[in-house]
């Protein structure tokens, strides 16, 4: 899909185009998160389980650590 166009209302609102409301599946009530970046702003759906939507991130970290149960027994036994 291309770049699309919305324009701003005198309230700042924006009406999302339907491809890429049908592309995000968003739907009336859904709530949008936005976050900036730099000159960029990212929109996307507020997940509905945060516990759900991070999982598995950092996962390549703790790989590089030799994996959970490893790093937390070298932890408890730096303890002692």
């Amino acid at each position: 899909m291309g770049a699309l166009a919305a324009k701003v209302s005198s309230r700042g609102q924006v009406v999302l185009p339907k491809e890429i409301r049908r592309q995000l599946n968003i739907k009336q009530g859904d709530i949008l998160l936005f976050v900036v970046e730099d000159n960029t702003v990212r929109m996307f759906p507020q997940p509905e389980s945060y516990a759900h939507y991070t999982r598995g991130l950092g996962k390549e970290m703790w790989a590089k650590l030799g994996g959970g149960e490893r790093f937390l027994h070298e932890e408890r036994t730096s303890w002692d």
